[in-house]
């Protein structure tokens, strides 16, 4: 879905850009030099549960959302659950079709 919105919205240009460098982690390439592998961080242990506000939770659910104002924020949640909901539907047809 995020191939066909293109970098149109932001929760699709954040999901294509995460593509995009799993896919070069993953098959690095050739011609280059070749490199140490990539230091681990460590993780950091969260702060003890904070109350977020609704905003504050929906930023973390659409990617892309963390820079957003609360405007903008809802204008591209509503496009991501567009094309969410597209493809529940789509894979639903594949289903009904495959199946016997």
């Amino acid at each position: 879905m995020a191939y066909s919105v293109g970098t149109k919205r932001a929760w699709s240009s954040a999901l294509l850009r995460k593509l995009r460098s799993r896919s070069r982690l993953r098959f690095p390439n050739p011609r280059k030099a070749k490199y140490a592998a990539l230091p681990v961080k460590p993780r950091v242990a969260r702060p003890q549960q904070r109350e977020m506000d609704q905003a504050e939770v929906l930023r973390e659910l659409v990617p892309g959302g963390t820079s957003m104002d609360d405007c903008r924020l809802l204008e591209e949640t509503a496009d991501y659950i567009r094309c969410l909901s597209t493809q529940v539907r789509l894979m639903q047809a594949i289903m009904e079709s495959v199946s016997f």
